[in-house]
């Protein structure tokens, strides 16, 4: 027996998003939200972008939403690396499984530099008690410089 209650899911408030790249959907991008001040109810959260790069955050159960606070935002996709995904997956395996079995392709981050840490995404949601609006996440792949 666990001995966890499920009391921990009470406060929690829906909220989702859209993550964007250059105006186009990102699939598969994990949105982390973690929380500026810490307190008692104060936790991390993450959603996961479907196809269109819509997410929706989880903190303790699939879908269950975050506590309300201010969150700083940042953003995480590794994909294959070029070079490993042109080969068929029998070639990947052949030549990225080492001689103790180990199975390791190489992978890139698809997210730009400075959207993958808190402090320099520049993204931040102050989550309400009461109904949140959706957030959209529009990142650029090259900086845009202000003069």
């Amino acid at each position: 027996m666990c001995g966890c209650s499920s009391g921990g899911l009470e406060g929690l408030r829906q909220v989702k998003g859209r993550v964007l790249l250059d105006d186009t959907p990102v699939e598969g991008a994990s949105v982390f939200f973690v929380p500026v001040k810490k307190t008692a109810k104060s936790r991390s959260a993450v959603g996961l972008t479907d196809a269109n790069g819509n997410f929706k955050l989880t903190t303790l159960k699939t879908n269950d939403g975050i506590y309300p606070g201010t969150y700083r935002i940042y953003l995480s996709k590794s994909e294959l690396a070029a070079e490993a995904s042109v080969l068929t997956e029998e070639e990947r395996q052949k030549k990225y499984t080492n001689k103790n079995g180990i199975y390791s392709p190489p992978y890139t981050q698809a997210i730009p530099q400075k959207y993958l840490t808190p402090e320099s995404s520049g993204f931040n949601y102050a989550v309400k008690t009461k109904k949140n609006k959706d957030i959209t996440l529009e990142m650029k792949s090259t900086p845009t410089n202000k003069k």
